[in-house]
């Protein structure tokens, strides 16, 4: 059984959407930053996840999400990068592939919740080109 990561939290920015070539077809990838505060410390800074959604997932992120809504993204692969930027810091990101998206807690006045799963097709994980 493969581990679930799950984060929730608001979007950062712009839904990123672009369509890329992977071993020969063409995949759709939004791409999307979301900010998750410290429950426990309300002044401490978010984190900031980098969050990548495939195919059917990528459409309806972009057609329902925007800059502040709340998500809930679960998804079964997180990485964590780390590098030094130009001016000499070191800089990281945390990268989660989400393979469900949440996004009920928009809703108002007792409006049906949207959950959507997305059972991405079997890829290397080596083959994806970020």
């Amino acid at each position: 059984m493969s581990q679930q990561h799950m984060i929730a939290g608001h979007v950062g920015g712009e839904i990123q959407v672009r369509n890329i070539q992977v071993n020969g077809e063409d995949r759709k990838v939004a791409s999307f930053s979301v900010a998750v505060n410290n429950r426990f410390n309300r002044e401490a800074p978010p984190t900031w996840y980098r969050v990548s959604v495939w195919n059917g997932l990528a459409e309806v992120a972009s057609k329902y999400l925007a800059r502040g809504s709340y998500v809930i993204c679960i998804g079964s692969r997180l990485t964590a990068s780390a590098w030094t930027s130009s001016e000499g810091l070191p800089q990281a990101t945390l990268e989660l592939t989400g393979d469900t998206l949440d996004f009920s807690a928009n809703k108002r006045n007792g409006e049906q919740s949207d959950s959507y799963d997305y059972a991405p097709p079997s890829t290397n994980a080596d083959e994806i080109p970020f």
